[in-house]
Formats: C-alpha cells, sequence, structure tokens
C-alpha cells in the first residue's frame, strides 16, 4: 500500500531521490518564495544546493527563515507582508513546521483569510527533511495564534510536489526519530477510530500500525530501521480522510504552554486514551477487530508508546487548576467530536490525570 492508492485523496505528487538530481522537478514558475528554518536546511547544505539551481534556471528567490517549531501565525503573516509584490510559487523546506507554514502563506498570497475562509492558493512545492507529521500529503497547516492556542486553519492546501531524500533523514536525532514515530503512531490510531472513518482510511491506519508497532521494549536501533517515510505518508492519508481527536487535542496545550514537542504531547496521553476507548461500544469493537487481525494485546500499544517516550522525559507536571483549562480548552476545540463514542468532561478529565504528574 503506497500514496499512489489514494491520489483521489491526496493528489500531491511525491518525488523520491536525491536533491541534486530532482530538484528541477519543483520549480513552477520565475519568482520563489523560500519558507524554511535558520537550522537544518542550512547545514545539510540544502539552501546552498537550491539557490544554485535556481541560478542555473534563472529562478529569482527570497528565503523566510524565521519559522519556528509549531509555526505562528504571525511569521505567516510577516512572510506575506515581505513579499507583496513578489512570488508566483512557494517551497517549504524541512518538517511539519515549515511545510505548514508554506501552504498558509501559498493560500494569504493568493488573498485568502486562513482563519475563517477556505480558498486556493498560489503553487507550492516542499522538500521535506523530517518524516513523521504526515503534512507532505495532508492538506492542513497547524499554526500558533497570538493568543497562544494552536489553531488548524479553515483553508485547505495541498502541496502540489514534494521532494523526498531519504538520506536527508539520517541526520534526526535518537530522541527526535522517536517522537515523530509516536506522531505517525498516534496519527493512525486517531484516525481508525475517528468518526469520520471509511473503510479505505481505517485500512490506511492499520497499514500505518502494522509498519511502526512492535511487540515488547524495542531499542533505538530497531526504531531507526523503522520506514518512517512510507508510514508518515499511510498515516497522513489516514488523518486526511478522518483527521485526529484526543490525544492530538490535549496535546496542543503542553506543546505550547510546557515545550514538549508535538509527537511526545500526543504520546503523553495515547495510553489512557486508548485504556478508556477499550471499554467504550464502537471504540471497543474496532480496536478488537485491529488487535485480533495484528495478534495485538490489550495495552500493548500504550505500553510501547511509553517505552518509547520516558526514555526521554518524565512525567509531565501540570498544576492542579490547569486541569478545568485543558479541559475547557479540549472541548471548545471540537476534538472530543471526532471520537465516536460519548465523551464528557469528567472522562477528558481522567485522560488527563491518569497522563500527567497533577501538581499543587
Amino acid at each position: 500500500m503506497s500514496q499512489e492508492t489514494f491520489t483521489d485523496i491526496c493528489p500531491t505528487q511525491l518525488i523520491y531521490g536525491s536533491i541534486k538530481d530532482k530538484i528541477t522537478r519543483i520549480i513552477e514558475g520565475k519568482e520563489c518564495i523560500i519558507v524554511t528554518t535558520s537550522h537544518s536546511p542550512y547545514s545539510l547544505g540544502i539552501i546552498d544546493i537550491v539557490k544554485q539551481v535556481f541560478k542555473e534556471n534563472n529562478v529569482d528567490y527570497f528565503i523566510y527563515d524565521k519559522i519556528t517549531p509549531n509555526p505562528l501565525y504571525t511569521s505567516v503573516k510577516e512572510c506575506v507582508d515581505l513579499t507583496k509584490n513578489f512570488g508566483d510559487f512557494i517551497l517549504g523546506i524541512g518538517g511539519g513546521s515549515a511545510i505548514d507554514a508554506a501552504k498558509a502563506v501559498s493560500l494569504m498570497k493568493n488573498g485568502v483569510d486562513i482563519l475563517n475562509s477556505d480558498g486556493n492558493g498560489i503553487p507550492v512545492n516542499g522538500i521535506l527533511t523530517l518524516s513523521g507529521s504526515g503534512t507532505e500529503v495532508t492538506p492542513f497547516s497547524i499554526l500558533n495564534l497570538p493568543n497562544g492556542t494552536k489553531k488548524s486553519i479553515k483553508a485547505h492546501m495541498f502541496l502540489g510536489k514534494c521532494l523526498i531524500d531519504k538520506d536527508l533523514q539520517l541526520h534526526i536525532s535518537d530522541k527526535y526519530q522517536c517522537a515523530l514515530v509516536i506522531d505517525i503512531l498516534s496519527h493512525c490510531i486517531e484516525s481508525y477510530l475517528s468518526v469520520k472513518a471509511t473503510p479505505r482510511s481505517m485500512e490506511a491506519s492499520k497499514k500505518g500500525i502494522q509498519m511502526i508497532f512492535r511487540h515488547g521494549k524495542i531499542g533505538i536501533q530497531q526504531v531507526r530501521e523503522m520506514d518512517c517515510i512510507s508510514a508518515s505518508v499511510i498515516g497522513g492519508v489516514a488523518i486526511t480522510v478522518a483527521g485526529t481527536s484526543v490525544p492530538h487535542g490535549l496535546g496542543y496545550y503542553i506543546t505550547t504552554h510546557y515545550g514538549i514537542s508535538h509527537g511526545f504531547a500526543c504520546g503523553v496521553f495515547s495510553c489512557a486514551y486508548l485504556k478508556l476507548s477499550e471499554k467504550q461500544e464502537i471504540c471497543g469493537k474496532r480496536l478488537k477487530l485491529l488487535y485480533d487481525e495484528l495478534n495485538i494485546q490489550s495495552g500493548e500499544i500504550g505500553l510501547f508508546i511509553n517505552n518509547l517516550l520516558y526514555q526521554f522525559m518524565d512525567k509531565v507536571q501540570v498544576k492542579e487548576q490547569e486541569v478545568a483549562i485543558m479541559v475547557n480548552e479540549f472541548l471548545a476545540s471540537g476534538k472530543n467530536k471526532q471520537h465516536p463514542d460519548f465523551l464528557d468532561k469528567n472522562d477528558i478529565k481522567d485522560i488527563i490525570q491518569e497522563s500527567v504528574s497533577v501538581i499543587a
């Protein structure tokens, strides 16, 4: 199973191979706005390659490299303001943050009010340096707003093409690789259980879980051997159809307020979420089918996630008064409606209290 099986869902053309050999295929015009970060695209030599190839092909460019992890709406707006009279295509270079920001820039360059309305952007392509977020095949862009909350922008935009050079994945640290693996698994679990899941999306979710999950405690070497590039794509296909739910919705809070990386933040709540889901009517039946088909025991996926997670971090400590805030923000986000069984405030509170250390 590959992304080509789902081109009616995810139309992005994925181009695999060396950046040097393939980069001309993602040129869409004569004025490119490059949206990226200030770190790995430079240290890996990607920016130098892009500049050289653009020069050889008479493509002018503007580099906006102020994108941070968990990209800011204000950064996207600044990029658009700085390029008012420039740019006929966008190139995002990086992982989920840079690509998400590039999609948002594409839309805003075409006059779309990305927070309140849908629309089309100018052409946008990507060079992916980190596989895990699924952004290479999804239409989503997640931005941090000035009020400190995260928002999946209303406007949707797929990349036209995305260049994936597997050699770029080798620079990822062990810690970050585990965070990406947890993010992929969270995508697959949440989309599998989603109220929007279809037979095709559930097949993708199941395949992604099968590609990532391992029985028992595993080491970093086994994580390194996983095909995260393919699993990220499959997980991205699944959430394009079915979306994410509880672990993602709760994870945004501890990412924003405690600096926990996105993948780890989702992992923090996954074990308790699965434990509750197993007891519910619709999700319980779905999980039983999944476990039977993949020969997984109850609790094994949560244990797998926690074994990866707590090699690199301690249990998150959250102040007692924040629990109610987290519950209310989660319910306001509407992520509970993605879950097919009923969830009330007490259910969400229980997931939080089981997943973090609540302190006075």
